[in-house]
């Protein structure tokens, strides 16, 4: 015998179960959204004091190419986001298991000395030029703002400079993209990816760093480590956390 009511009554009862589903799926895709999201965009705040130290420490600190603007810059330009990068730097401090301070990348930086040059590049992140003691950053990677990559590129061309030479080789899987021969086991002894992994390796293990730029690591970790060495003990994957 049919039954109107309570035929109405399963309606009601399967609309608000799919209301419910829709509530909980908004709640997954928000924090989903949350936390996969890579917001390195200034406040009005933080553009200011950047401003500031531009002005009165990083440009002190370091040597600059003509083509940057040494005056106050907009919070969106090339030279807000490679101020937002060195202050990255700056202020990222590492402490290990033991409790003492790990490396300075900052202080390591200014004993390099480079001079920061910016130009639009094909093919690169970052060029080192031995002869002026000068990094060059890809004007693309400016425009894209993100400080994590940004002070990757700085530590990985400085490491160029420091050790005066261009250690590069041939990856073994494309002969015409570059790589350096293995990862080396202690990576501060290494060539420029090595100091990429080092860099990014304290910057998860043993920084204070928010979650968006730890996983900006990792994922830069997980390139390198797959693409970026002609030699790797698989085992290392493991020791650092690339499963």
């Amino acid at each position: 015998m049919h039954d109107p009511l309570n035929r109405h009554k399963a309606q009601r009862k399967e609309i608000r179960s799919f209301l419910v589903f829709l509530t909980c799926l908004a709640v997954f895709l928000a924090i989903f959204s949350l936390y996969y999201t890579e917001d390195f965009a200034l406040s009005d705040k933080e553009c200011v004091e950047l401003n500031h130290l531009w002005q009165t420490k990083y440009r002190k600190d370091f040597r600059f190419a003509d083509t940057w603007d040494d005056g106050k810059f907009e919070c969106k330009s090339q030279e807000a986001h490679m101020a937002q990068a060195i202050h990255f730097l700056d202020t990222i401090k590492f402490v290990l298991p033991d409790g003492s301070t790990g490396f300075d990348f900052y202080t390591w930086l200014r004993k390099i000395d480079p001079r920061f040059g910016k130009k639009w590049m094909s093919n690169y992140v970052g060029v080192s030029i031995f002869e002026d003691n000068q990094l060059n950053i890809s004007i693309d990677m400016l425009e894209q703002g993100n400080p994590v990559t940004i002070a990757g590129i700085m530590v990985h061309e400085a490491r160029h400079l420091e050790e005066g030479y261009n250690s590069h080789v041939a990856c073994i899987n494309d002969k015409e993209l570059r790589c350096d021969n293995r990862l080396e086991k202690n990576l501060n002894v290494g060539g420029a990816y090595s100091y990429n992994m080092y860099y990014y390796d304290n910057l998860r293990k043993y920084s204070d760093a928010g979650r968006a730029a730890k996983r900006v690591a990792k994922e830069r970790m997980l390139y390198i480590f797959d693409n970026k060495f002609n030699d790797v003990d698989e085992q290392d994957r493991q020791a650092y956390d690339l499963d």
